[in-house]
Parts: C-alpha cells; sequence; structure tokens
C-alpha cells in the first residue's frame, strides 16, 4: 500500500516533465510535416507548372492528347498551390503587419502574394478545362453540332476565366520580382513564366469570351441559317482578294449540314435578269456591258461589296442568306491540312493541304484542259467543287483533333485575311468588325492612311507575277500638322514569256482591252492594274504620275480615292507617284502623339517591302511606336518592314 502511494507521487511529481517533452516532440512533429508538406507542395506545384510550360512548346500532333494531358497538369497545379495556400494562410496577418519594417518579412509577403498570384491563373487555367472538356472527348455527334453546344456551355467557364486572369494581372502589379531572390528564387521564376504567359493568356481568351456566343447562332443552333461561300482566285487580283471564279451555298441547322452547292461562278448567274451596267472603270478598262455576280467584289471595303453580291443573288429570286464568307486558296489549304487528305475525283487522287496545288496544276496542264478558256475555266471549277463538297461532308465527321485543327485554321486564316466576313446577325457582325474580320477600312478622322488597293482590269492571271514596293514620305510642321505626301509605288511584272510552260502561258492568258484602238489584244503575261490609293477624305490632290490614262479622285467608305490605270507587260518596271497633301492634324487631348499612321494590307496580296520616311519641324527627340523604327537626328523618323498585315506606325515626343 505504502510502495503504491509512493509510485504514485513519483509518477506526479514526474508527469509534467513528461508531458511537456511530449508537447515538444508533438510540436516539433508537427511543425516537420507542416515544412515537409509545404516543401513537397512548393516542388509539385514547380512540376506541374515546368511540364504545362513545356506541353506549351510541343510541337504533338494530337490535340486532344496534349489537351487531356494539359488538364491533369492544371488541376494538380491548383492543388498544389492550394495545400500551399492551406499551409501559408496563417502566417498572412503576421507578414503583412511586419513587411512594412521588415526586409525579410516584405520578401516573404511577396512570396504569398505571388502564390496568389499562381492560385488565379491556376484557377482560369481549370475555367478553360471545363470549357474544352466536350471538344476533348470522342462523340458521334456531328463536329459542327457539338462545336455549336460546346460553345454555348462554355461562355460561362471563358467569362470566368476572364475574370481570374484579370485578378491575376492586378495582383501582379503589387509583386516586387526583386524581392524574390535566393530562397525565393523559385517564385521569381514563376513570376517570369507568368509575365511571359499572362498578356498573351489574356488575349487569347478574351477573344473566345467575344467569339463563343456568336457560335451557336451562325452553326444554326438557333434555326437554319444559310451563307454564300465566295472562292476568291487572288492570281487575278480584285478589291477584296481575287476574282469570284466560284461560289456556293451551304445551309446549316443545330449544327447539321442541310444543304450545300458549290461551283463555277459563272452558273449562278441568270442570264434572263435584267442586265446591271458594271463600274464605270470595269465598262472603260474592260469593254464590259453587263455587271456579273463574279465581279462584284468592286469595293475594298468587303462589306459593301457583299451587299452587292446579295443583290445580285436576291435578284435571282433565290432564298435569304445570313452572311457571304470569302475565302481563298490559302484558306483551302489550310482547313485541308486540318481534316487531312480528301479524294478529288477529278485529280484522281486523295490530296491535302501540300499536295493539292500541284496537283491542281497538273489536271490543268493535260490537254482536255487546254482546249479553250471554258474547258480551262470548267476543269477548274469542277476541281474546287469537288474539294469543297468532300471538305464540307468531312465536317460532319471530325475527330476532336480534327476538329481543333479545323478552328485553328479558320482562327489564322481571319487574322491573316484570307477569310472575309460579311454577316446579317448583329453580335457576329460587331465581333467580325471589332476583330478586323469583315475586311472594313481602318484608320481614324485625324489619323494618316494609307490602303494600297490593286484591281485586275485584263483578262489575265498576271497578278502573281507582279511586285511591288511602297516608299512614303510625309512632312510636317512642328505641331504634326502634315504638309505634303508622297507615295511611290513601284511595280514589276517579272512573267517571263520564253521560260513558261504551254500551260502557264494558257493559265496567265493576255487578253486586254486597247481602249485607244477600240479592240482587244492579246500579249501573254500582260496586266492591266486599276490602282486605288485610299487616303483621308478631304486630301488635296496635287498630282498622280505613271498612268496610261488620266488619274480619278472619288471617294469611297469615308476616304479619299487616288486612282487610275496602266498596262504592265512582262519584264517592265513601273513607278506610279501620288503627290497629295491629307488633312492629318494631332490628336485632340494626346499632346504628346505628333502622328499616326495606319497601313492597310489587302487581302490576297503577298508581304511587300514599305518604307515610311517622316519629316518635320522635331520640338524634341522623337520616340517611334514600330520594333524597326528609327530616327535620323531629330527632324526624321524612319520605319521599313514588309507589310504582311495592317500596321499602325506613330511618332511621340518624350
Amino acid at each position: 500500500m505504502n510502495e503504491g502511494r509512493r509510485l504514485s507521487g513519483r509518477f506526479a511529481r514526474l508527469n509534467p516533465r513528461v508531458l511537456g517533452v511530449l508537447v515538444l516532440l508533438g510540436s516539433l512533429a508537427l511543425l516537420g510535416w507542416w515544412a515537409w508538406d509545404t516543401v513537397d507542395a512548393a516542388r509539385t506545384a514547380q512540376q506541374h507548372a515546368a511540364a504545362l510550360e513545356s506541353l506549351g512548346q510541343s510541337n504533338r500532333a494530337s490535340w486532344r492528347e496534349v489537351g487531356g494531358e494539359a488538364l491533369g497538369h492544371v488541376y494538380g497545379l491548383r492543388a498544389a498551390l492550394d495545400r500551399l495556400d492551406r499551409n501559408l494562410g496563417p502566417l498572412r496577418p503576421a507578414v503583412s503587419l511586419a513587411a512594412g519594417v521588415s526586409p525579410h518579412a516584405r520578401r516573404l509577403d511577396m512570396a504569398l502574394r505571388t502564390l496568389d498570384l499562381g492560385r488565379e491563373v491556376a484557377t482560369a487555367g481549370e475555367e478553360l478545362g471545363r470549357a474544352a472538356e466536350p471538344l476533348l472527348a470522342e462523340s458521334e455527334e456531328a463536329a459542327l453540332k457539338r462545336l455549336g453546344v460546346a460553345s454555348e456551355a462554355a461562355i460561362p467557364h471563358l467569362y470566368s476565366a476572364q475574370e481570374h486572369l484579370e485578378r491575376a494581372a492586378v495582383i501582379r502589379t503589387g509583386v516586387d520580382r526583386f524581392a524574390l531572390e535566393g530562397r525565393l528564387a523559385p517564385f521569381g521564376r514563376a513570376v517570369d513564366l507568368l509575365d511571359r504567359a499572362l498578356p498573351p493568356a489574356q488575349d487569347a481568351v478574351r477573344q473566345l469570351a467575344d467569339v463563343a456566343p456568336a457560335v451557336p447562332s451562325l452553326l444554326g443552333m438557333r434555326g437554319p441559317r444559310s451563307y454564300l461561300i465566295l472562292g476568291q482566285n487572288q492570281n487575278e487580283l480584285r478589291a477584296t482578294g481575287g476574282f469570284i471564279g466560284s461560289m456556293g451555298l451551304v445551309t446549316l441547322d443545330q449544327g447539321a449540314l442541310a444543304g450545300f452547292t458549290f461551283g463555277s461562278s459563272y452558273q449562278f448567274d441568270d442570264p434572263g435578269r435584267r442586265p446591271v451596267r458594271p463600274p464605270q472603270e470595269m465598262a472603260k478598262f474592260m469593254n464590259a456591258g453587263v455587271w456579273y455576280i463574279r465581279d462584284a467584289n468592286w469595293w475594298a471595303d468587303f462589306s459593301t461589296s457583299a451587299a452587292q453580291v446579295r443583290r445580285f443573288w436576291e435578284a435571282d429570286q433565290r432564298p435569304q442568306v445570313e452572311g457571304v464568307v470569302a475565302i481563298d486558296d490559302a484558306a483551302v489549304g489550310a482547313i485541308l491540312d486540318a481534316v487531312g487528305p480528301v479524294y478529288v475525283a477529278e485529280l484522281g487522287r486523295a490530296v491535302d493541304g501540300t499536295s493539292f496545288p500541284a496537283a491542281v496544276q497538273e489536271r490543268l496542264s493535260r490537254p482536255d484542259a487546254l482546249q479553250s478558256v471554258d474547258t480551262y475555266q470548267g476543269t477548274k471549277s469542277r476541281v474546287l467543287g469537288q474539294v469543297m463538297n468532300e471538305l464540307v461532308a468531312r465536317m460532319q465527321a471530325l475527330t476532336s483533333d480534327q476538329t481543333a485543327g479545323v478552328i485553328t485554321a479558320v482562327w489564322r486564316a481571319l487574322q491573316e485575311k484570307h477569310i472575309l466576313l460579311a454577316l446579317s446577325d448583329r453580335h457576329a457582325a460587331a465581333l467580325a468588325q471589332e476583330r478586323q474580320w469583315d475586311g472594313a477600312l481602318l484608320g481614324g478622322p485625324h489619323e494618316d492612311y494609307l490602303y494600297l488597293v490593286d484591281t485586275t482590269l485584263a483578262y489575265s492571271e498576271a497578278s502573281r507575277y507582279v511586285r511591288r514596293e511602297l516608299r512614303y514620305q510625309v512632312e510636317a510642321d512642328p505641331w504634326g500638322k502634315v504638309t505634303r505626301s508622297v507615295a511611290e509605288v513601284t511595280y514589276r511584272n517579272t512573267y517571263d514569256p520564253s521560260s513558261a510552260s504551254a500551260a502557264e502561258q494558257f493559265a496567265i492568258g493576255g487578253l486586254y482591252w486597247d481602249l485607244a484602238a477600240r479592240i482587244f489584244r492579246t500579249e501573254p503575261g500582260i496586266w492591266g492594274n486599276f490602282v486605288r490609293l485610299f487616303v483621308p477624305k478631304g486630301s488635296r490632290l496635287n498630282s498622280i504620275e505613271g498612268l496610261d490614262y488620266p488619274p480619278r479622285y472619288t471617294h469611297e467608305s469615308g476616304k479619299a480615292v487616288l486612282g487610275g490605270y496602266f498596262l504592265l507587260r512582262p519584264g517592265q518596271t513601273r513607278v506610279i507617284r501620288f503627290d497629295y497633301v491629307p488633312p492629318v492634324t494631332p490628336l485632340s487631348g494626346d499632346a504628346e502623339t505628333l502622328y499616326r499612321l495606319t497601313i492597310q494590307a489587302q487581302p490576297g496580296v503577298s508581304p511587300y517591302p514599305v518604307e515610311v520616311r517622316l519629316t518635320l519641324e522635331s520640338r524634341g527627340e522623337l520616340q517611334l511606336s514600330k520594333p524597326g523604327a528609327a530616327t535620323q537626328g531629330d527632324r526624321i523618323a524612319l520605319w521599313r518592314a514588309p507589310l504582311e498585315h495592317s500596321t499602325e506606325f506613330s511618332v511621340r515626343l518624350p
């Protein structure tokens, strides 16, 4: 009994110390687990981020495979960042309080903000994953219907992703990158990665969020939609990209193909229709007495030309359409590459985007195609019609990878003006205008503007052999008011009849109207061009040199148009010089910008060299907006580059 009491007393005396040791050991174990879990979460987040960056640079063909793998890494990244937030979250109040007085606390505060930045980006990635999941999954549903349904379901996820990326951009403004060095260097590298990825991601998600609401209606998910498809031949250049050699009608209903016809544009004119007089220039320089639908794209503004196409269409009592879509050979080739080889009966073989041009040329070189202009054009139209019919039929049964490829090809073609849209749907039309997919004329009311537009007015496909250069010289006073502009366009016809095959000579043609003699003549490879230089409305014309006939000063789509006609024979060079004074003044409300110029690129024209030289009585050192631009002293700004797409050039004071 006494022994038991003694043991009990000893235990009572030892118990507080034992309990203290046990608590200390437990705390150390808990702290160790916390530290291990935090480090593991950080390491896991780094691994997922590195994998995502690697996938972004991957050239793997399977979009479905890459997309599925990327989604897995996005979800893993988000989970790892959530673990970090749970572990480090309790430290936030103390760190935030101490950040103002302790450099170490401030650095830790920057790391916590980087964590918040990463969580917002990862959440945006999750939302994008949910938006893409219906397209990643294989389905028996028609591809266009699947796209229509997926687009509608994606809208809230895209808006959510957009909001999270906007929050991330706001958080980034509060992160001091230079504080993330030493042991916090991994956070710094994460910020560097996000700095590269965040702006393009914001732009891409913004565009997707804008486009998605328009897709269901365009695909007929809310009722049948019919569109005219214009095949533009850039080898016979016209204002919107090329001669309308082929055309068709497509009808979509609930994302399914309800009807499709495509063939030569010549078959779409009703010979019994009351004749319509063509534009004055076509009548004069082509001796055209009647205007046809194939020549309706006279105006540089695509919506205006599309409206004329619809007027011809409706005059023949054809069904109403909800839009007009122009497409050229480059867009067809890109879509062919995305879909995969299609069999073309007229060619006797399957072709993809790479082999298609050579296969067409080989078919057009056969004797039966070269019998006459009609047999040549008929063969060409049959080939393109069969390709378009095969492509449209394949659209109903695309895999997820093919669907992604087609979307990418169409998107790129829209950006590069190989596809132009004129749509009746108000939301879709506003979207096309905002994205410059509608072929509208650009430029603000007080800005300088140049748009060189060439239109073939000879019966010839010599456009592909013509090379051009543009030199633009501008003089302005110290306040940015333009006092004189001179645009010089140099054209060279590189066609060589002596080295051309019989098929090439037949394809190029060379029939033109000799206005002076009032007869048709034939010269292989000759190019008859009506050049139009669109400049700001109100420009005062001094002179145009280098034309064969007197110049014309007209107005079109809110711009002044300086133009005229000339013939360019093989081997010849011609310089057309426009001397004028545009009513360009500095922008109101922007005291620093002295001058701004928009140069628009014509669809169907290959990139060509452009040089802009601005001379002004400067009030100080000049700042230029374009990469590759340079100054010569404090009076001259110079920019040289190939005109691959519409571009802006501006000069500011520091």
